[in-house]
Order: structure tokens, then C-alpha cells, then sequence
């Protein structure tokens, strides 16, 4: 019977370091597929949108019911944006390097964004807000 106990947990051992094993290299190669899916993807001249939103604007909320916007130039690495739930504009220069987007705001602030494999939004990095691409309008 000890047998038999020790060999299920040498094989549950073995098993457990296999998936793990496995698990790691299978996200590497997901990670590094998405980039090459994304590297023709430039943002520049685009316009992304949050999603609609059933807030209203009101005296002391001016900026509830703004969905929010990033508008890339495209000639220049400037962008002029305004967050979700502001009444702030705010712009700045941004550099994209394959699917990531860093913005250097004109308050001094720093963001990164994720380009979708599709081109069609970017994500917020930190806060996870997700914009769309005007040409794909939320539904």
C-alpha cells in the first residue's frame, strides 16, 4: 500500500511541474504572437472613444457623462485627450512602439496603453478603461 501512495505522489509531482512548465511557455508564445500581430498598427491620425455612458453632465459634476477621447495627430507624435468622467482636456506627445502607447501629458503625467491585436482600441495600462477607434463605433 505505501507503494502505491508513494508512486500517485511522485506522479502528481511530476505532473504539477509539467503543467507549470508548459503553462509558461504557452503565454511567452501568445505574447510574442500579439506583438507581430500589431506591429503595421499605428494609431496615429486615429480618434478612440470610450464606451457610451448614461451619466449626465451637471452643476458640480461637469464631467460626469463625458465618455472620453484620444485624438493622435498625424503628422506629429502629439495627442490631446480628455478622461472618462472629466471636464479637463489635457494633451501631450506620445510614442508608440509596437502594440504599447506611452503619453507624456503637458501636466507631466506619464500613461501606457495596449493596442487590441485588431487595431480597434487601446486599453489603459493602470486602470484598464478601454477606448475605441471612431471607425468602430460601440454598439
Amino acid at each position: 500500500m505505501r507503494k502505491y501512495i508513494f508512486v500517485v505522489f511522485c506522479l502528481i509531482a511530476m505532473m504539477g511541474c509539467n503543467t507549470s512548465n508548459v503553462s509558461g511557455t504557452s503565454t511567452s508564445t501568445t505574447t510574442t504572437t500579439t506583438e507581430i500581430k500589431n506591429k503595421g498598427i499605428k494609431v496615429a491620425g486615429k480618434e478612440f472613444v470610450g464606451a457610451p455612458t448614461k451619466e449626465k453632465s451637471m452643476s458640480g459634476c461637469e464631467g460626469c457623462g463625458e465618455r472620453g477621447s484620444f485624438e493622435f495627430s498625424a503628422t506629429e507624435n502629439k495627442v490631446s485627450f480628455i478622461w472618462s468622467g472629466s471636464d479637463i482636456m489635457d494633451g501631450g506627445t506620445y510614442e508608440q512602439v509596437g502594440n504599447k502607447i506611452t503619453i507624456e501629458s503637458m501636466y507631466g503625467d506619464t500613461y501606457t496603453f495596449t493596442v487590441s491585436e485588431d487595431g480597434q482600441e487601446i486599453t489603459d495600462d493602470k486602470y484598464k478603461g478601454v477606448f475605441r477607434d471612431t471607425q468602430y463605433p460601440w454598439k
